[in-house]
Order: C-alpha cells, then sequence, then structure tokens
C-alpha cells in the first residue's frame, strides 16, 4: 500500500479502501459497545492478517491492567520499548530482530508523550517501512481508544453523553449532500464531514491533520485564496470551481465562514455543495438571456428599418403600451406617452370614424383587424400608416389586443406611381393599337384596290408583252408593300402575346410542296437549284396551323434564296420520333449563300437587323422576317438553331410536334393546285363598303365567280336593301361613317338571321378578331383579299349552311 504522501495527487486503490472502511467500523463498534477490550482484540487481529503477524500486543502505559495480546503476544514484553533519541527524533516506530523473528514497534503519543506501544511480530521476511505506512492510519484511530479507555469513571459517563451528542451531530452532518470541512488558520484539515463517500477522492480519515496543499496539491490555491481573505476581512467568502478531473464535467461551489472555538483558536468551516445542475441552468439562463437581448436587438432593428412599431391595449384597464418606434412614425420624442385618448389625435376625422368603427367591432367581436389609414404627425407630416390587432385570449377570454403600426407612405408612394405608369403603358398600348389599326386599314384599304386590280388584270390575257410585264411589277410591288404592313403588325402580336395558333388536319409534306414551288421561279432566275426532300415516315394527317407554319417557311426560303448567289436550297423534313398519338419532325433550310459571322449569330433574330457585308448590299429587307419566325417557332413551343460560317451557307433547323389524325386519309386542294370558276351562280350576294374601289374589286372579282352581287356604300342602304330583297351572304366593311360594320353586323343578326355574314376588312388586328368571335361570326375575308381565297370561304359559307 502507498503512504499518505502520494494520496494528495493520486487515488487509492481498492485495497486501500477496504481497510480503512474497516477502521471505520472498528472504530464506530469502540463507541457504541460496552465491550470495548474485545473491538480492540479484533482490531488486533485484524492487524495481523494485514503484516502477515504471527501475534501482537497493544501496551497501555497510563493503565497496564489495559493491556491486549493476541496469539500469545505476551512474548514481545520484553523487547517492546521505544527510545525516541535525538537519533530516532521524528520517527513514530522501531524495527527490531528478535531471533529468527522481526518485530515493529508503533509509538502512540499524546500531548503528554508516549501513550502506549503497538507492536507486531512475525517471522520470514523482516518488517520495512512500507509495512509501518500500511497500519499508520490504524495509529489515530487507537489513540483514541486508548485515552476513552485512560479516562476516570467519573469522567467516562459524560464524555460518552457528549460523544453520544456528538455523535448525533455529525450523523446529521453527514445526511447532508454537501461536503463540510473543519480547518484552521493555517488551512490544516481538522474534520470532514461527508454523506457520500465516493465524493472524495480519498477516505474522509486520511484528510484529518494535513494542510490543503497536502490533500489537493496545485489545486489547492482556489481555496487558500478564499480562506486568507476570509481571515483578513471576517466577511464570508465562496468561489466556484470545477472538478480537479478535467475528465468530469462538474461544478463545486465551496464556501468559506470563520468561526471561534475559544482555547482552540480560530476554525474555518468549508462546504462544498456541487452545483453542477444548478452551474447548466445559469449557463443556460445566461445564454438564454444574451440570445434573448440579441434577438430584442435585432427585433428593434428590424423595426427602425421596416418603420414599424408595437403597441399592447388592455381592454379591462384602457392601458396602452406602445415601443418607441410608434413615437418615431408620429414624429414624437420618446418621452411622450401615449394613451387611448390621444392616439386618435393623429387622425382626422374621417379616418378616425373608419378606425374607431372598425376597433368597436374587433373588441366586440373579439377579430383581428388589418386596415390602412393617413394620419398627420406632430410636425403635420401626411403619413399613410397599416394598423393591424390580433385577440390575445387567457383562459378563453380575450383580456387584450397586440398588434403594430406601419408607416408605408413609401409603399403607397410607390404603389400609386405603379398605377400611373400601368395606366400609361396602357394607354400608350391602347394609342399603339389604335394606330397600328388604322395604319392597317388606311395602308390595306388602297392595297386591296391595287392588288385586286392586278389580279383582275392578271385573269385577263393581254397580246402586248410589255402590258404582262406592268402588271406583273405592279401586282410584285404591291404585294411586297403588303407583305411589309403584315409583318409590322404580326410583330406586334407576337411582342404582346396576343398571337395564337390556329390548327387544323391537313398534309405537311403537301403544304411545304407548294410553298416551294412558289419560289422555283425566283430560284430559276438566279440560276439555283432548289431540293425538297420529305421523310416518308412522316403521317399523310396530322393537325397543325397552316397560316403560321407557311409564314415561318416563306421567310427562311426567301432569305436563303435572296442570299444565295450560286450552288443549292435544300428544304427537308425528317421524323426525329413517331408515338401512337404524336410525331416530332425536323424542319431543315440550307443554303450554300455567304453565311453568317459567328458573331452575328444572335443578332440576326433581334428587329429591324440585317447582315450587312459590303459585297452584298444590293439585299434589301426590314429586317423582321427572322425576328417574326423566332417567334412564330415558339408558339409551337420550339425553338429555332442557326448554324453557319462566312463563305459556307446557312443552316435554320428547328423540331415541332404535331397531333396525328387516325383515319382516311385528307386530300386538301392547296392554293395554286387550282381555281374553280363559274360554279356559284344563283347566290344572293350583298356588298357593303364606303369605299368605291373595294366595292369595284370585290365585285368584279364575284362576277368572275359568277355571283352577280348587289352593293350599298353606307349601313342605312344596306338594312334597307335587306327589307326590299333577301340575301344569303352580307359582306360588311368594318370602318364605314354613320353606322360602322359592327353595328351592321348586329342589325342584320338580329333583324335578317337568314343571312350570313363575312366581315371585309382591312383591320386584322387580334382584338378585333375576338370582338367579332364574341358577336357569333365566323368568317373574316382580310382585304387585299386572294381570289382563291374569297372563292374559298364564300363555299365555306355555303356548306356549312346547307
Amino acid at each position: 500500500m502507498r503512504s499518505l504522501a502520494d494520496l494528495s495527487n493520486n487515488y487509492l486503490k481498492e485495497s486501500d479502501l477496504a481497510f480503512f472502511n474497516k477502521l471505520l467500523q472498528f472504530q464506530n463498534a469502540f463507541y457504541l459497545t460496552e465491550h470495548k477490550e474485545e473491538v480492540l482484540t479484533q482490531l488486533l487481529h485484524e492487524l495481523c492478517e494485514v503484516t502477515k503477524s504471527n501475534c501482537a500486543g497493544l501496551i497501555n502505559n497510563k493503565n497496564r491492567l489495559a493491556d491486549i495480546f493476541v496469539n500469545d503476544g505476551q512474548v514481545g514484553l520484553l523487547h517492546a520499548t521505544f527510545q525516541n533519541t535525538r537519533a530516532t527524533a521524528g520517527k513514530n516506530y522501531q524495527i527490531k530482530k528478535i531471533g529468527g523473528q522481526s518485530m515493529l514497534i508503533c509509538s502512540i503519543r499524546d500531548a503528554d508523550g508516549i501513550l502506549g506501544l503497538l507492536y507486531l511480530i512475525r517471522s520470514g521476511s523482516a518488517f520495512t517501512a512500507e509495512d509501518y505506512a500500511g497500519v499508520k492510519s490504524a495509529i489515530p484511530v487507537i489513540n483514541g481508544m486508548l485515552a476513552f479507555i485512560n479516562l476516570s469513571d467519573k469522567t467516562a459517563p459524560e464524555l460518552a453523553l457528549q460523544l453520544r451528542k456528538t455523535a448525533s451531530l455529525q450523523s446529521l452532518i453527514e445526511s447532508l449532500d454537501d461536503i463540510i470541512l473543519e480547518l484552521d488558520e493555517h488551512t490544516v484539515i481538522k474534520k470532514v464531514w461527508v454523506k457520500d463517500k465516493t465524493k472524495l477522492f480519498m477516505p474522509p480519515e486520511l484528510f484529518i491533520d494535513k494542510t490543503l496543499t497536502e490533500v489537493m496539491g496545485g489545486f489547492a490555491y482556489v481555496f487558500i485564496e478564499c480562506i486568507q481573505t476570509l481571515l483578513i476581512s471576517g466577511e464570508r467568502q465562496e468561489c466556484v470551481y470545477p472538478d480537479f478531473d478535467l475528465n468530469k464535467d462538474l461544478w463545486y461551489c465551496a464556501k468559506f465562514q470563520k468561526i471561534d472555538v475559544g482555547n482552540e483558536g480560530v476554525r474555518v468551516i468549508c462546504v462544498i455543495e456541487d452545483i453542477t445542475s444548478k452551474k447548466l441552468m445559469s449557463d443556460q439562463l445566461q445564454q438564454n438571456t444574451v440570445e434573448l437581448k440579441r434577438i430584442n436587438n435585432l427585433l428593434d432593428i428590424g423595426l427602425d428599418i421596416s418603420k414599424m412599431g408595437g403597441w399592447e391595449y388592455h381592454l379591462l384597464s384602457r392601458d396602452l403600451f406602445v415601443t418607441r418606434q410608434i413615437n418615431d412614425i408620429k414624429d414624437l420624442s420618446h418621452d411622450v406617452v401615449l394613451d387611448y385618448k390621444t392616439v386618435f389625435d393623429y387622425f382626422d376625422h374621417s379616418n378616425k370614424i373608419i378606425l374607431l368603427n372598425v376597433l368597436s367591432e374587433a373588441f366586440k367581436g373579439s377579430v383581428p383587424f388589418d386596415i390602412e389609414l393617413e394620419l398627420t404627425s406632430a410636425t403635420q407630416q401626411k403619413k399613410w400608416v397599416r394598423l393591424a390587432g390580433v385577440p390575445v385570449f387567457e383562459n378563453e377570454t380575450v383580456q387584450s389586443f397586440r398588434g403594430i403600426l406601419k408607416d408605408i407612405t413609401h409603399n403607397r408612394k410607390n404603389q400609386e406611381e405603379l398605377i400611373a405608369a400601368k395606366n400609361l403603358a396602357e394607354q400608350i398600348a391602347r394609342k399603339r393599337t389604335e394606330i397600328l389599326s388604322i395604319m392597317s386599314h388606311e395602308i390595306r384599304t388602297p392595297l386591296n384596290g391595287i392588288i385586286g386590280i392586278c389580279n383582275l388584270l392578271d385573269q385577263k390575257d393581254f397580246p402586248d408583252p410589255q402590258t404582262r410585264e406592268y402588271v406583273s411589277h405592279l401586282s410584285f410591288s404591291s404585294n411586297h408593300l403588303l407583305n411589309l404592313v403584315n409583318d409590322i403588325l404580326d410583330l406586334e402580336k407576337i411582342e404582346n402575346k396576343k398571337m395564337e395558333l390556329n390548327e387544323v388536319e391537313g398534309d405537311l409534306s403537301a403544304l411545304v410542296g407548294n410553298i416551294i414551288k412558289q419560289f422555283d421561279s425566283l430560284a430559276e432566275v438566279k440560276g439555283l437549284e432548289l431540293k425538297f426532300h420529305a421523310d416518308k415516315g412522316i403521317p399523310s394527317t396530322i393537325i397543325f396551323d397552316e397560316l403560321r407554319l407557311g409564314r415561318i417557311l416563306n421567310n427562311l426560303i426567301g432569305n436563303a434564296i435572296k442570299f444565295t448567289e450560286k450552288g443549292e436550297v435544300v428544304v427537308s423534313l425528317t421524323t426525329v420520333s413517331k408515338k401512337e398519338e404524336v410525331v416530332r419532325v425536323r424542319f431543315k433550310v440550307e443554303d450554300t449563300g455567304i453565311g453568317i459571322p459567328d458573331h452575328l449569330h444572335n443578332l440576326v433574330f433581334d428587329k429591324f437587323h440585317q447582315v450587312q457585308q459590303a459585297s452584298h448590299r444590293q439585299q434589301q429587307g426590314t429586317g423582321l422576317g427572322l425576328s417574326i419566325t423566332k417567334g412564330l417557332v415558339s408558339l409551337f413551343k420550339s425553338e429555332i438553331i442557326l448554324r453557319s460560317r462566312m463563305d459556307e451557307g446557312t443552316v435554320f433547323e428547328f423540331e415541332i410536334d404535331f397531333k396525328i389524325v387516325k383515319g382516311p386519309e385528307l386530300r386538301k386542294v392547296f392554293k395554286g393546285e387550282g381555281q374553280v370558276r363559274n360554279i356559284l351562280p344563283g347566290l344572293k350576294l350583298l356588298i357593303v363598303d364606303d369605299n368605291p374601289v373595294n366595292l369595284l374589286v370585290a365585285r368584279r372579282q364575284l362576277v368572275n365567280f359568277g355571283i352577280d352581287a348587289e352593293q350599298a356604300d353606307n349601313g342605312y342602304t344596306a338594312l334597307e336593301m335587306l327589307k326590299e330583297k333577301e340575301f344569303d351572304i352580307i359582306l360588311i366593311d368594318l370602318h364605314m361613317p354613320g353606322m360602322d360594320g359592327y353595328q351592321l353586323a348586329r342589325q342584320v343578326q338580329i333583324d335578317h338571321p337568314a343571312t350570313k355574314v363575312v366581315i371585309f376588312t382591312a383591320d386584322i388586328l387580334e382584338e378585333v378578331r375576338m370582338r367579332l368571335t364574341e358577336m357569333g361570326i365566323l368568317y373574316v375575308l382580310s382585304k387585299p383579299f386572294n381570289p382563291d381565297e374569297m372563292h374559298g370561304l364564300l363555299l365555306e359559307v355555303i356548306n356549312n349552311n346547307a
């Protein structure tokens, strides 16, 4: 076993603790029993067992009759002497050799000198200093026992009573969860009380008569500083410190109190409490306090930035509490206190009435509220505020309301500016639509006359080639101007997302083939080879928008021929994927022309942008074609892809999904495939238009269809003619003085439902068509008209009517 000197920095072994525990049991048994010699005898037997001795003896120098021997320990009486000479000064034991045996003699001292001797005798190995260290802890216990035995018969009962009181007091102290130490002014430990001895790193007896430094080592300074301050000031001291074992997350609080014990001088009582749980709670509380403070600061900053304050109003006491931000909103200093009366002073009469009514309903119905009001601040500033509140329930009863007051002046101003900007934008859009509508009508109306007359002339045979050439040039120029107007109108529709697909059943390959035929003559003039390849896997009948798709291909093929001086232009249709109901087709238009530089690939799709090259300045155009093409492709939920290099040609391609039509194949006659003449005789038709040229062109074209149409130059005349005669179809121009086309069409629908209305107009904007659809008008013929379109529309009206 180890010496006590090692206990200050190391823990005891389990065998040491067991021995100390037995000593405590002997001590308690000695003072509680009347057979004290039996306890001492058993104690000597225990010491023999611990030291492996043959026998032992206890000599009481003040009462030799009380000597105790075990296992014939009397044999050692002759040798049991202790020489306390200068050579052995400071020693409390001696080791002697008796024949073949070894004898360990331990002195038991009191204030007067050696009170008695404890000796142990064994055979074999001689006793050593380590053997003394093993029994040293028993010396104080035996000392007390001998002192008790040596008391006179008179004082024994008084001492027994005092011991019982002390034992009761010690039991009471030891019932506490704390550790209690009694120390002198030199920090020497005199007594230790503890209920749970596992809280100590060694038995309590080993603390006695040891200084704090001896027991705690380097950690003692925590206690010593408090004790020194206590002895100087006399005031109670305490300190908080962690467990000396760094592996344990435990905290303790040591409290020091000075007491005067008379002749024994000054004593310091130290109470050590395990405050781990309290420390954790305190740390958590402190952390929560810091966090709450941080949140409050952030909330305060947020309220300041957002110009918003909080309030609380108690219904019974009528107490009103507001945060300082509400004073800021009302331009008041923070020391001004608002109550439930003065808070209304900052609203004018109308806003005050609104506020009172809202609050009254909210308080009575216990419901939330949220309103916007205008107030006048203390500095006479007009401000818009948002006031909102919610009821606060306590025991299922509304006790108060809580809410916010927010300065929304800036938001309100922005909202008003946005509304004004929106109104202005809508006004500008309406004006633009009106301008485009007027431009469309005013330009397309004379174009209708020019193109219509060209169509009539084109149907005549002129023997003079020069006359035929004049008609051809006039037709080309007028159609070019018409395309320009259509480009501008289509671009406006695409940008305003007013264009929608009008899908019908048709043959895609046949449509593309007919479009390419229109460019045969142009390609032939430039010496180009125009090729068309269609995948045989494309179904013969699918659903698509013939007009929009045709416009895309017309633009791409036209550009390809325009910018190609030699070589070829190839148009191809390829099946990308095919399912039961949907087929994906890739469209590709490829040429061997001048190409497009890489840095201009994105710019060619911009409005009014053309690729200008010095060698090709002769090419003319508006620069709208590709921009419109890109917008039309997007209508089909696709994207056009460009691949091109300078002087290596250009490729445009895109992919579109089409729905497949199941059933018999459709054979549709496209424009240019054939013309039907003189198949509509007997059709009674009335034309209403205020423009005499339009009347002339339309009437002459109808004559070619075998129709002898009648005409009227205003709506009132048309109604009179309808009263006198029944007509199968009436063609109505929209823009006429007096009664316009909308009014006339509505009157015809009401008074003459058997007469089919066909709108004959130069106004092709989407808004016009939507309005006509709402009126139930299904047939519209745009100016300038194509003879085939007029013929097809009239045939459709007749067939639907039949």
